[in-house]
C-alpha cells in the first residue's frame, strides 16, 4: 500500500505509518519523512521511516513497524543506525499506535507521544 499527502507531497507505505503520521499532525508534533538510510551489515539498507523533533530539544527517529517482518537485516539496520546516529530511534508497533489513536482526543495522547518522543 502507498498512500501519498499531496499537500507535503509525503509517501506513506502503511496504515501503520499514516496512522502515526496523522497524530503527529493532530498533535502539532513536527514530523518529516526521514531521508535517513544507512548499510544494515548485510548488503542493504535501513531507513527508519521518521524524524520526530519536539520543543525542548528532543529529535529521535522513529519506525512505525507491524512487527511481522523483523528478519535479521532490520534488527541489524536499527542497530547500525543506533550506533551511528546521535539521536534516538524509536520502534512503535501497532499496540502502542493503538493507544494513542484510541486516547487521539485527549491532552494525554498528546502527552504520550511526547514522553515516547523523549
Amino acid at each position: 500500500m502507498r498512500i501519498t499527502v499531496t499537500e507535503d507531497g509525503i509517501e506513506l507505505n502503511s496504515s501503520l505509518e499514516a496512522l502515526f503520521w496523522g497524530l503527529c499532525c493532530l498533535f502539532e508534533i513536527p514530523v518529516e519523512r526521514s531521508g535517513r538510510a544507512i548499510e544494515d551489515g548485510h548488503g542493504g539498507r535501513y531507513a527508519p521511516g521518521f524524524r520526530v523533533t519536539v520543543a525542548g530539544g528532543t529529535d529521535i527517529w522513529v519506525e512505525a513497524a507491524d512487527g511481522r517482518h523483523e528478519d535479521k537485516a532490520r534488527r541489524d539496520g536499527r542497530a547500525a543506525l543506533r550506533a551511528a546516529s546521535p539521536y534516538r530511534l524509536a520502534v512503535l508497533y501497532p499496540e502502542e499506535l493503538r493507544v494513542l489513536m484510541t486516547r487521539a482526543n485527549s491532552y494525554e495522547a498528546y502527552r504520550q507521544l511526547q514522553f515516547w518522543a523523549r
